[in-house]
């Protein structure tokens, strides 16, 4: 539903309990809203909803730096947006948006078990009002029921807005090895997170032919070939195979599926260069993915239990207690494989994806 095609000035005070409001119909059942914005200044725009079970919250989209705060108080959901100083496209799920605000893992210290609580059950009943404050222009504002589209961009031009020089995107957050009296601190890279960059990027580029995501995706190779030891995240085992470390500790834990995805994103990469080889781009994703690939083939028995998989091969490189692959994890390696299979033409994936799926249904490995 389009409420309003055209742009159009507004301005009130940012102070305002009121502002400018536009009251919605109650029959409205779209929860995804896109527009467009520009703020002069301080300026907000909110949505008033009800859930399911006739609660009312705000959801305000303010220009300050992003995060996320909750009001009890006036039960008002805040998201920092950025300054927005320039005329720009904002799409987002009021539910979703609600929901990762008040769920359980956002609770509140103290606070009784199910407050503040938000379940995949209790969503919304209606968007019931918009209001403005602050000035600046506003237009094409919508509530549609999906834009999965603009979702994809909108992650797309993230990773184009946050890459660093080094060509990755650092986790800013430390990160404990299962297990191990082993830690990663902020600032480091993942192969996992890499190859799924690539992997957006690379679909970005075919969808909208821009070359800036080409340019953020080719990038992003340069940490395949700096060292874990170095900051990057490329593990030389045995010396010789070349192994993508989703968690990159100086002795190598060799996590499978992390490493499966960063191959997955070569390849795509790869196939967006070869798509357009007339323009002369070049890139070493080829390379770095043979090297990888020939890296996988070497190890995959090395992650077979006889019953189960291994999560990583720390008692290999480490002398460590295994870790087994919780059922989930088992599964995702076989789909990883047999995803593989699809573009790879050596039958051991197929072979060992088929082993593994057996280990689901009770089967084991021979005895002697």
């Amino acid at each position: 539903m389009m409420l309003h095609s055209l742009f159009f000035f507004f301005t009130s005070s940012i102070d305002s309990s009121k502002g400018l409001s536009l009251d919605l119909q109650s029959t409205i059942k779209c929860f995804i809203v896109k527009f467009e914005i520009k703020f002069n200044g301080s300026g907000t725009i909110s949505f008033r909803v009800t859930t399911k079970r006739l609660k009312q919250y705000t959801i305000s989209y303010s220009n300050t730096k992003t995060g996320i705060n909750y009001s009890e108080r006036t039960k008002t959901v805040t998201y920092g947006i950025g300054k927005r100083n320039t005329l720009s496209r904002l799409t987002r799920d009021l539910e979703i948006d609600l929901y990762k605000a008040l769920s359980p893992d956002r609770r509140r210290k103290g606070g009784r078990k199910g407050d503040n609580v938000v379940s995949k059950k209790f969503g919304l009943l209606s968007v019931d009002r918009v209001r403005l404050q602050g000035n600046g222009w506003l237009g094409k504002l919508s509530l549609v029921d999906s834009a999965d589209e603009d979702f994809f961009i909108d992650a797309a031009n993230w990773l184009v807005d946050n890459q660093d020089k080094k060509g990755g995107w650092p986790v800013s957050v430390a990160h404990k090895i299962n297990k191990l009296s082993l830690s990663l601190k902020p600032g480091w890279y993942s192969a996992m997170a890499q190859g799924q960059a690539m992997s957006v990027l690379t679909r970005a580029f075919h969808l909208t032919k821009k070359q800036k995501y080409l340019h953020a995706a080719l990038q992003s190779t340069k940490l395949f070939r700096v060292p874990s030891t170095e900051g990057g995240i490329l593990a030389t085992v045995f010396g010789t195979f070349k192994f993508y470390e989703e968690y990159p500790i100086k002795i190598p834990s060799l996590v499978l599926n992390g490493f499966i995805y960063s191959l997955f994103g070569l390849f795509d990469l790869k196939s967006a260069v070869g798509d357009i080889n007339s323009k002369n781009v070049t890139s070493d994703a080829a390379e770095l993915y043979v090297d990888g690939i020939r890296t996988l083939k070497q190890f995959l028995p090395l992650y077979d239990a006889g019953s189960e998989t291994f999560y990583d091969l720390r008692h290999v490189t480490i002398k460590a207690e295994p870790i087994i692959a919780r059922p989930t994890y088992h599964a995702l390696h076989i789909s990883q494989l047999l995803h593989l299979s699809t573009f790879e033409e050596d039958p051991i994936f197929t072979k060992i994806a088929k082993r593994w799926i057996e280990y689901m249904n009770g089967g084991r490995a021979n005895h002697n």
